[in-house]
């Protein structure tokens, strides 16, 4: 027993520096395969994070300046146009002649009633 265990210690002592080169490579390797792993999770997380920014940004927009002008495009724009709404007046100048000798001529038409 004491005999088999003085061979393998000397046949460890011959090829440790071959050993330790593989020790090294293998944990190199390994290293190496960690590295790449966590830089794969940490673009994934910056993705997905960037996503959900955006997502808040486009929600943002929405409720910020898309739904304030379709509820004054509905409100106001859609009932004036239909003739449900106030109707808002419309001035027409007319000039007759010379441009600069006589006086214009106003006419205000009150729209959607008369145009």
């Amino acid at each position: 027993m004491l005999q088999r265990i003085h061979r393998i210690a000397f046949y460890l002592n011959q090829y440790a520096n071959l050993l330790m080169v593989f020790a090294t490579v293998i944990l190199v390797s390994l290293t190496a395969i960690y590295v790449r792993l966590t830089s794969r999770t940490l673009t994934a997380l910056k993705e997905a994070s960037l996503r959900e920014r955006e997502a808040l940004h486009f929600q943002e927009i929405k409720d910020n300046v898309i739904r304030p002008i379709l509820s004054w495009i509905s409100g106001t724009v859609f009932e004036r146009f239909t003739g449900k709404g106030p109707t808002f007046s419309l001035f027409q100048v007319v000039t007759t002649g010379n441009p600069g000798s006589s006086p214009a001529q106003l006419t205000i038409h009150s729209w959607p009633d008369t145009v």
